[in-house]
């Protein structure tokens, strides 16, 4: 479950200062589509590529 927090902090965190830092228009849904997109996105890199990783480095002893 240690993955869950990077996926909301980022999604929360960096999702409600991207409209401001990239100029868009800032409509009613604006904030939490660029939330939800970029959690989305942080949950991809996490689920799907980091935890795959995590289990192979495990497997083959270079971690514990």
């Amino acid at each position: 479950m240690a993955y869950v927090f990077p996926i909301l902090v980022n999604g929360l965190v960096v999702g409600g200062y991207l409209p401001f830092v990239a100029n868009m228009q800032i409509h009613a849904w604006t904030i939490p589509a660029a939330m939800l997109s970029v959690a989305a996105g942080e949950a991809v890199a996490v689920l799907a590529v980091g935890v795959p990783l995590l289990r192979a480095l495990r497997k083959i002893g270079m971690i514990e």
